[in-house]
């Protein structure tokens, strides 16, 4: 296996762990994501909810985002190194 290959995996397998992790741990990544860029403003009371938006963003959909392009790029880097070093490349 090359570098490549071996970081696509890597990549995809952290941003699986890492979704499952947030989602399965009380969304504790994004929240310390959420606390960290918005400061003091995170979980404000906004319209009379307590709410992450009051920041400006929702950060578990910034971060689902994110770990699913992290997802998709390492697939992408694992597949197409495997096909272009056997000489199948259909390009």
């Amino acid at each position: 296996m090359t570098l490549v290959t071996k970081s696509g995996i890597f990549l995809s397998l952290f941003s699986v762990i890492a979704w499952a992790a947030d989602r399965f741990g009380g969304h504790m990544i994004s929240t310390q994501i959420g606390k960290w860029i918005c400061g003091d403003q995170y979980l404000q009371l906004v319209d009379g909810v307590l709410s992450s938006q009051s920041c400006g963003f929702n950060t578990d959909l910034h971060l689902t985002g994110l770990l699913f392009l992290a997802l998709v790029v390492g697939i992408l880097l694992s597949l197409t190194t495997t096909v272009l070093f056997r000489g199948n490349a259909y390009l």
